[in-house]
């Protein structure tokens, strides 16, 4: 009996290490896919380019009748071409371009166009507006009652 029982408990040891070590065999992929895969059709599309970047620095000057801005910064002085339909602003309310001071502040959006030409579509002449810390909006809810204890 003693015999036996060794032979079955060496077989189990054997059998549960082989079953351990045994590797995966997953099935062979047929050519159709599967019917939850999904098949794209379309190529990659290219990596998108910036569309435009932020600038901002001092008014260098201004050319009302070219639709221009200089901004100098540092280091730099560019001469940007300024879109008819840009948005401009000074102290937080609209503006027109001769309304920006030489030497004032200026931040802004310049928009990239075909080729190497660029346009500046948005203004802020003057120092950036502080706005208030926003307040946590009050709820107007229900006020909770409890139920009627009996």
């Amino acid at each position: 009996m003693k015999t036996m029982n060794k032979i079955l408990l060496s077989l189990g040891l054997a059998g549960s290490l082989m079953a351990a070590e045994a590797p995966v065999v997953k099935p062979a992929s047929s050519s159709a896919p599967a019917a939850n895969a999904t098949v794209k059709d379309e190529a990659p599309k290219p990596a998108r380019k910036a569309a435009g970047y932020p600038f901002r620095g001092k008014v260098g000057a201004i050319d009302v009748e070219k639709w221009t801005l200089t901004v100098t910064t540092k280091n730099t002085k560019r001469v940007f071409p300024v879109s008819k339909k840009a948005k401009i602003v000074k102290a937080g309310k609209p503006a027109k371009l001769k309304d920006g001071k030489v030497g004032e502040d200026v931040a802004g959006y310049v928009k990239k166009l075909e080729g190497d030409k660029v346009e500046i579509t948005s203004i802020r002449f003057g120092p950036k507006p502080e706005t208030p810390p926003e307040e946590p909006k009050a709820t107007a809810s229900k006020p909770r009652t409890q139920p009627a204890v009996e």
